[in-house]
């Protein structure tokens, strides 16, 4: 969690998705591993999130003015850059803590010594990637599902941690986050004090952090103030729920997604 210490006289004046349908939700929250587990992007129930936010601003109604620089979001922007920056660090350690503890339970696997032989017997196809090749996902799938045996394999992967970020700014208690609802001229019709949202932002450095961002363009971020840190937990605790119910249905039917995540997932295993 970041916290930034803000002056209560200074407001954030947040503007909501109009289509929330096409919003990346896939990095919310983010996953240090586990992906072979979930169901890659973690479909979040919107009902079980706060507003979402395209664009904000900070407003500086201490001054009478109405100066251009009273319009601004430097600080905001930059508490996101100190998130992502963190993330960056403790992400890289947290996927090596994992990728040493799934090979030492690869080594020691039934399904993961069957797999070294195959290797051994040259049984599986590549195919093209990049600029060199792969085993295609389709024989790794049929080749988990043909000879992992829950009952007497599953003793193997008795415990997977699994790591997730909630990336969160809080602010003093006596900030406004004010939704500025338009309308279809886009002008202000109102002003609504939401006091929590999710700002899916955009750094300007998204080449330095591609460890955290992959393939997305943005990171959702949580904005409350401290007045509504109760709100916040319970966005995440339910989006917890939500993720635990869903992949505790996906390996009771698929039982073999367990050592895939172990074995082949490429952001921790490195296969």
């Amino acid at each position: 969690m970041v916290e930034c210490k803000y002056s209560s006289d200074k407001e954030i004046l947040v503007f909501e998705y109009p289509e929330i349908e096409n919003i990346d939700l896939s990095h919310f929250p983010l996953m240090v591993n586990g992906q072979s587990i979930f169901d890659v992007p973690p479909h979040l129930a919107h009902s079980s999130l706060p507003l979402l936010v395209e664009r904000l601003v900070e407003m500086d109604h201490s001054s009478a003015s109405k100066e251009k620089d009273n319009y601004r979001d430097i600080g905001v922007h930059k508490a996101c850059e100190q998130i992502i920056s963190a993330l960056r660090h403790n992400l890289d350690r947290r996927r090596e803590g994992a990728r040493r503890q799934y090979l030492d339970m690869s080594k020691e696997s039934q399904i993961g010594a069957l797999w070294r032989k195959s290797l051994q017997e040259k049984t599986a196809p590549t195919e093209e990637y990049g600029n060199g090749t792969r085993i295609p996902a389709s024989f790794i799938n049929k080749f988990l599902q043909d000879n992992y045996d829950p009952i007497k394999m599953a003793k193997d992967f008795r415990t997977i941690p699994i790591h997730l970020y909630f990336p969160i700014i809080l602010t003093d208690a006596n900030r406004g986050i004010i939704q500025a609802k338009l309308n279809t001229s886009y002008e202000v019709v109102d002003l609504e004090d939401r006091g929590i949202c999710l700002y899916t932002y955009i750094s300007e450095n998204a080449d330095r952090f591609e460890i955290v961002l992959d393939n997305a363009f943005a990171l959702p971020i949580l904005i409350c103030n401290l007045s509504n840190l109760t709100s916040a937990i319970d966005v995440i605790e339910r989006s917890i729920d939500y993720i635990i119910e869903q992949t505790r249905q996906r390996i009771t039917t698929n039982p073999w997604l367990i050592p895939k995540e172990v074995i082949f997932n490429n952001k921790v295993s490195g296969f």
